[in-house]
């Protein structure tokens, strides 16, 4: 039996900046809807994705992320380095980053988490699929990623770039992006799940 292999397109949106705690005035907003997403940095001439995901509500998803960078519940990296889009850990989460606020850190914490919030911007594509292809798209996304920038499976401050769903449908993904943006090492194209003639 063949499986049937789905045809997607991605159709890219955004770009949603961000000040030193939330998305900048006038900024595009990912709207509360399914889809895939793609956090980017660098300059505009060099935007090199960082982290993909998918998700069943794209702004909650984006709110969940500068919440978790902002409150010390992510990694932050060297800011400068991050705006070249090389990445070196400068401060990991731990059993006290919770509680930030009371730390005697919290000033520099905020400082950095707020520069490392201005370094991204964030893209992402609505999808209206089912939950397991939704997890393809995203999984073939992710390992395109990995395959077009050379990426080791650890290659990152989270390991963001990871394959986590082995067993969905098979999908071939084409992407089209806003006018005017370019990424650098970013997949145009890609199939997932798709076993060779």
């Amino acid at each position: 039996m063949t499986e049937t292999v789905r045809a997607i397109q991605l159709a890219w949106h955004g770009a949603c900046r961000f000040s030193d705690t939330s998305i900048l005035p006038g900024s595009a907003i990912a709207p509360s809807r399914p889809g895939v997403y793609v956090w980017v940095v660098g300059w505009p001439q060099l935007r090199i994705p960082s982290y993909a995901g998918q998700t069943t509500d794209l702004r909650g998803r984006t709110a969940d992320h500068v919440k978790n960078l902002l409150s010390g519940r992510d990694p932050l990296l060297d800011p400068d380095l991050l705006a070249q889009s090389r990445y070196r850990e400068v401060y990991r989460p731990n059993s006290a980053a919770w509680d930030l606020a009371t730390s005697a850190h919290a000033a520099s914490h905020r400082q950095l988490a707020a520069a490392n919030l201005r370094a991204y911007e964030v893209y992402w594509a609505v999808l209206d699929v089912h939950e397991r292809v939704l997890q393809s798209v995203e999984s073939g996304l992710i390992s395109a990623l990995r395959a077009v920038a050379g990426l080791p499976d650890d290659c990152n401050h989270k390991n963001q770039l990871s394959l986590r769903h082995e067993n969905a449908p098979a999908v071939t993904v084409a992407s089209v992006l806003p006018p005017g943006v370019r990424f650098s090492r970013f997949p145009m194209s890609y199939s997932y799940g798709v076993l060779p003639d």
